[in-house]
């Protein structure tokens, strides 16, 4: 179908860090005579990674976005499998946030919601050809990554001494475990980098507590490294808390 155009609207809230944008309506060009087709027909929900979600609906037998979800979007916006100019938008758009915002970060600045219209040709919407098929880690895998989290998860939550950081560090740790457990197997690459940039940051009991649940963390953007993580949650005592030492407690950043 050539000279229609897309109407998309983006929206985005910095508390949540997450773009939903959707096609509202699809147009020819003026004396286009060309039928319109249906965006409510034959909807496809697709996960193009364990962060992102997208709908595709099947024109003159191409896929065309039509929706998209993605979490932690400031991290980075392109996902193979999306157009690359949608990957443009949804950075253009945390891009307008930070702009608007000034820079003093408010707690009302994070809670208002941005939008932003465009009015594109559907041609920018197409799936583009995908060289790489997606990677999958098995469910037993998934699961076993969820168990381990929420194993370490635990161990902050119900320390015998705990400190403020403890709330802070289960709490993204909570959001990587849900990520993967939606992720039917795929990589959650956006959520993994925010957990380690907050974990970097956060002051814990030791040092060397930190760098073990780095390197956890860490070892979790990729499926192949998943076991390690696994094996790291359920064998490294600092990770729960079972080599803490009194010393170790004043070792906060």
């Amino acid at each position: 179908m050539v000279n229609v155009k897309a109407l998309l609207t983006l929206r985005y809230r910095p508390v949540s860090d997450t773009v939903i944008a959707y096609v509202d309506a699809l147009e020819p060009e003026v004396n286009d005579s060309a039928v319109v087709p249906d965006l409510d027909s034959g909807v496809v929900r697709e996960k193009l990674d364990a962060d992102t979600t997208a709908e595709w609906v099947t024109i003159d037998s191409t896929d065309v976005l039509v929706g998209i979800q993605q979490m932690h979007a400031s991290v980075r916006s392109y996902v193979e499998g999306m157009p690359p100019f949608m990957a443009q938008l949804l950075t253009d758009i945390v891009l307008l946030a930070r702009d608007s915002d000034g820079p003093e970060t408010s707690q009302t600045a994070l809670l208002k919601t941005h939008e932003m219209t465009r009015r594109l040709d559907i041609s920018l919407l197409h799936r583009p050809a995908v060289t790489n098929e997606k990677r999958r880690a098995s469910r037993a895998t998934s699961k076993g990554v969820e168990a381990a989290l929420h194993y370490v998860i635990d161990s902050f939550e119900h320390s015998p001494r705990p400190l403020p950081s403890d709330e802070s560090v289960a709490h993204v740790l909570r959001d990587l475990a849900s990520s993967i457990s939606d992720g039917e197997g795929l990589s959650s690459e956006r959520t993994v980098e925010a957990a380690f940039n907050k974990i970097s940051k956060t002051g814990m009991r030791s040092q060397v507590q930190k760098k073990e649940l780095l390197s956890l963390v860490n070892d979790l953007r990729d499926q192949r490294t998943w076991q390690s993580a696994i094996d790291k949650a359920l064998t490294t005592p600092e990770l729960v808390g079972k080599s803490e030492s009194d010393g170790e407690l004043n070792d906060v950043d």
